[in-house]
């Protein structure tokens, strides 16, 4: 059987017969052209991708990370897009396990640094790039700061000293391939870092162990708390703490090394508030780590300065951890951006199911049919099926993809799910400034949508700590109670019950630059679902 060769662009190339004068009889087909790897939509013949290039982001913004290319010495250990005829990328058996992480913390705790040093212990970017991000640093007088700068790409951030949007990255190990999600630590963006644990696994909360920093994380106000309980009510499964900054002067011993008595006045303060608002022991991981110094990220912590610390690294941590599997079938992916490239392109973590290149697919609450006509994972690397739990690029076809807006649902026709905008829900009232009544306005954030909406009526009051019902109608809501409440929103929005489909019944509402309840949802007011296009 004759094997087809593959030409520049992909295209395939079939064998032609042509009678030469002398009537031989000649079999033309072109050269085997080299492996080809797919990088933003670029064909890059003859050079195997191992680290960085110009990334696409997939989320809020892109990335652009430049790496080196090298021609790879053992094909086999590298996963190529398959346009050479081999099974490539889309063979599921070739396939690391992926994981998404959120960097979350206070402001200035050290997000940005540790994720950008974690790029670069992995090799996801070269030499050149990092002197770069450090002179530009140098530049600004903020010389710590050359790592941060491999995330935090724009002027604006390098200018204020602050993410402003939840920066994406990735990088590889031996077993697990880590997509990364740098949210903003700043109260002010906020919205932000709700999207990136959105499409989390695990979340990294990063505490800064400087004199006085830990303390102003952790009042009343700082985003230690509140960043710590929107990453449970979004629903990231694991959390692994790291105590960063030990090596500062402030804290360190005085023959340097790491203070213990730091990092277990941290943990003594920190893990029973964890507990208290939801996260079990088992599920939370804590470690010291410097992330301007690479401590304990990628290799164990030096135990000449740390001598107390005999747990893994942050990146063992990460190899380790077990997420459960999805083993629902529906494809359910919850739209974080959409682009016109050459085709629409819709991105987000595909929640459960697979998709394959070819599906039909819909996207609610709209209920526009498309086509999908390409899928390519962090990195740029094209593949012809998503699995449940990767962020993923989806090329479609058959809709315009400027009439689709972050917050909608990718979904499979038989997916049955819901569009609503009445709801009834149990909220956790946190932090109100005024009481809660009927009438109050606030946003809900409930899986990638943002949605103004109403509490037009209070139910019952409910037991804080049993959910047991203790009187009805009440006339108002303070910080502190339990409630069961009824709420409108200004638009349909894909919403379930939370015991049907937690990831699309569990929210926050926000009022007042703030985190005001979260709440998951009891039942909700059928307007229109996935199996009919009828009204209800």
């Amino acid at each position: 059987m004759r094997r087809r060769a593959v030409g520049p662009g992909g295209r395939i190339w079939s064998p032609v017969l042509v009678i030469l004068p002398s009537t031989l009889l000649i079999l033309l087909s072109p050269r085997p052209s080299p492996p080809h790897v797919s990088l933003q939509g670029e064909e890059i013949p003859g050079k195997i991708i191992r680290r960085g290039g110009e990334g696409q982001s997939f989320g809020y913004r892109c990335q652009r990370l430049r790496g080196g290319c090298r021609v790879a010495e053992d094909l086999e250990k590298v996963k190529i897009s398959g346009k050479d005829g081999g099974n490539g990328r889309g063979a599921k058996e070739l396939r690391k396990r992926h994981l998404n992480i959120v960097f979350i913390g206070h402001v200035d705790a050290g997000k940005s640094t540790i994720a950008g040093h974690i790029l670069a212990l992995t090799g996801m970017v070269d030499e050149r790039t990092i002197e770069k991000c450090e002179k530009d640093a140098q530049a600004r007088g903020r010389e710590s700061w050359g790592k941060a700068y491999l995330l935090d790409t724009t002027e604006g951030e390098r200018n204020k000293g602050k993410t402003e949007e939840c920066g994406h990255a990735y990088f590889e190990t031996n077993t697990t391939r880590v997509t990364i999600l740098d949210a903003p630590g700043h109260k002010g963006y906020v919205p932000h870092m709700i999207g990136g644990a959105s499409q989390a696994d695990v979340g990294v909360l990063i505490i800064s162990g400087r004199k006085g920093e830990f303390e102003t994380g952790f009042d009343k106000g700082g985003q230690t708390r509140e960043h710590a309980v929107l990453a449970k009510t979004a629903g990231v499964k694991r959390l692994i703490v790291c105590v960063n900054k030990l090596d500062d002067p402030s804290v360190k011993s005085s023959d340097g090394k790491w203070s213990e008595l730091r990092y277990v006045d941290i943990k003594t303060k920190l893990l029973p508030f964890l507990k208290g608002t939801g996260w079990k022991p088992k599920d939370v991981i804590s470690m010291p780590i410097s992330g301007l110094l690479g401590e304990g990220l990628l290799k164990r912590v030096d135990p000449t300065i740390c001598p107390w610390y005999k747990g893994p690294s942050l990146i063992e941590a990460l190899e380790n951890i077990a997420i459960p599997s999805n083993t629902d079938t529906r494809v359910i992916l919850p739209i974080t951006a959409s682009i016109k490239e050459r085709e629409g392109i819709l991105m987000g973590k595909l929640e459960s199911g697979t998709i394959t290149l070819g599906d039909r697919l819909e996207i609610l609450p709209e209920k526009k049919s498309v086509t999908v006509s390409s899928l390519a994972i962090p990195g740029g690397e094209e593949t012809d099926k998503a699995l449940s739990g990767e962020a993923v690029r989806v090329g479609i076809s058959g809709v315009d993809v400027n009439s689709i807006h972050p917050g909608g649902i990718l979904a499979s026709p038989n997916a049955n799910l819901t569009s609503a905008v009445k709801l009834e829900a149990v909220l956790l009232i946190l932090d109100a400034k005024h009481v809660i009544v009927p009438g109050y306005s606030a946003v809900m954030h409930i899986h990638a949508a943002e949605v103004p909406c109403t509490v037009y009526k209070l139910t019952a009051e409910l037991n804080r700590r049993t959910g047991e019902f203790v009187r009805r109608h009440p006339q108002f809501a303070r910080t502190g109670m339990r409630v069961q409440a009824k709420i409108l929103l200004d638009r349909p929005t894909v919403v379930k019950a939370y015991k049907d489909l937690g990831k699309l019944g569990r929210f926050m509402l926000r009022a007042e630059g703030k985190t005001v309840a979260v709440g998951t949802v009891l039942r909700v007011a059928k307007i229109l679902s996935s199996d009919t296009k009828s009204k209800k």
